[in-house]
């Protein structure tokens, strides 16, 4: 995976940490200095219509 370097340098510490989301049932902890929120783009999936149990 590329790494970019895009300005200052964050340090993740589990108290600078911030809950991000979940994917896949993995919860990821996320650190910013620019109040990004991480899971903006994050919704969960609709109920499905059809193909029920």
């Amino acid at each position: 995976m590329p790494t970019f370097d895009v300005g200052a340098t964050v340090e993740w510490t589990p108290s600078a940490a911030e809950p991000g989301y979940v994917d896949d049932r993995f919860p990821y902890l996320c650190v910013t200095k620019t109040n990004m929120n991480f899971a903006a783009d994050k919704v969960p999936a609709p109920a499905p219509d059809r193909c029920r149990p």
